[in-house]
């Protein structure tokens, strides 16, 4: 049940915007480590880099599927029809 004045087309595009936002971090601090992880260097740096940018795959990841199913859940919110009262008893 949602709260009061909960308005899920909201929710749902604030979401969308945080996955924009989200994507285009995620590119800068690619960018970023670009250098670190494709450029010469001591391979102790790279394993590193390597590491680090696995970490991040799987956060990215994780942040990703979260918003996935919150903009499932509002667009059944957005859809749902409450039942008569008649019709559960």
């Amino acid at each position: 049940m949602s709260r009061p004045g909960n308005n899920p087309s909201l929710e749902i595009f604030i979401t969308r915007v945080l996955v924009v936002a989200t994507l285009v971090a995620s590119v800068m601090v690619l960018d970023a480590m670009r250098g670190a992880l494709l450029g010469p260097g001591p391979i102790a740096e790279a394993v590193d880099a390597w590491g680090f940018l696995l970490i991040f795959a799987f956060l990215l990841y994780g942040s990703l599927s979260y918003y996935a199913t919150r903009i499932g859940y509002f667009k059944r919110l957005r859809t749902h029809v409450r039942a008569k009262r008649s019709v559960m008893s």
